[in-house]
């Protein structure tokens, strides 16, 4: 199990939120990392589908896995969003690392960089096989 510290409400006077357990699964991914960072009204959500991938609720399984990147550089690397089993074959992941210049900026581009666990449970995720669960 991977546990994820997520940031308090930011009053210095109130205890921080307890860890939140982030599981290598599509729904522990789902809920813990896209819903908070990714599918937001201005970035990968059903109304605006950002580079048109949307990361919001069940359409998201459909849109990351086994589905080429809009980005050239990727599809010339013969890259999909999500390769099953296949974590560095996977653009997802390159995204939330260190793209290259031509493979756009690193995401989420609004929040803070994903924590080194976060991705981890990304990358688990897709290498065992990237399930729908």
């Amino acid at each position: 199990m991977i546990i994820v510290s997520m940031p308090g409400s930011g009053c210095s006077d109130q205890a921080t939120d307890p860890p939140v357990s982030v599981q290598p699964t599509f729904s522990s991914i789902r809920v813990n990392i896209f819903a908070k960072n990714c599918a937001t009204s201005s970035c990968h959500s059903t109304l605006w589908q950002r580079g048109g991938l949307d990361l919001e609720g069940d359409a998201a399984y459909d849109h990351l896995v086994g589905v080429p990147p809009t980005t050239l550089a990727a599809l010339d690397k013969g890259m999909l969003l999500v390769s099953p089993g296949k974590p560095d074959s996977s653009f997802l992941l390159v995204k939330l690392t260190d793209p290259a210049p031509e493979e756009g900026e690193r995401m989420p581009s609004s929040n803070e960089r994903l924590s080194d666990q976060e991705i981890e449970a990304i990358r688990i995720w897709i290498a065992n096989g990237a399930q729908r669960d």
